[in-house]
């Protein structure tokens, strides 16, 4: 049987493997556990119950309810490091298809969350090239001394030159500056 993992049960697991957890199973009772030693099945008991030795042990269930994935009848506990290879491995395949309804990579997509995430709203390419965030939409100024796009009063803004062959979507003469959240949403990205 394959098991399909939530983002939050997978982060849940990189954190149990990195603190030794090897194992996850849910108990007769219903509770999910995790331990750093394959658990027992007690089929007198109908569950699973950790090694005497186990170091490593957590009741997950008593904190956040989750691993809905996993019953107390399955047959073979559920072996974190496996199930992070398996999303791994998926992950690698979904980042290998290009997006049909976005013009920015994944990559450049990636980048954009953690801009916005820290507080940027807006992409735009200067003249001269230059990559530039915004936390105010930008205006575009085209005089005859300066042709950049440039933001009002207190907006901080920010160069990503290290980024100058990246978003080919951003050109300088482009009419409108590219607003950040529009392309992650587009993108599939959730903004919570």
């Amino acid at each position: 049987m394959e098991r399909k993992f939530t983002e939050l049960e997978i982060k849940i697991m990189k954190n149990l493997y990195h603190n030794g957890a090897r194992y996850i199973v849910r108990d007769k009772n219903g509770d999910v556990f995790s331990c750093d030693l394959c658990p027992t099945r007690r089929y007198e008991e109908s569950g699973y119950l950790p090694d005497t030795d186990v170091q490593v042990f957590s009741y997950i269930s008593k904190y956040i309810t989750c691993f809905n994935a996993i019953s107390s009848d399955d047959n073979h506990p559920v072996c974190i490091e496996e199930e992070l290879k398996n999303y791994e491995e998926e992950y690698l395949e979904d980042v290998a298809k290009p997006y049909v309804d976005n013009t920015f990579t994944k990559d450049e997509l990636s980048v954009m969350k953690i801009l916005y995430d820290n507080g940027a709203k807006y992409l735009a390419r200067n003249y001269d090239g230059i990559l530039r965030w915004y936390n105010l939409k930008p205006q575009k100024m085209d005089g005859k001394m300066i042709k950049c796009w440039d933001a009002p009063g207190l907006s901080s803004n920010g160069s990503l030159n290290i980024f100058s062959n990246a978003f080919s979507p951003i050109a300088s003469d482009n009419d409108e500056p590219t607003c950040i959240s529009k392309s992650l949403l587009d993108g599939g990205y959730s903004l919570k």
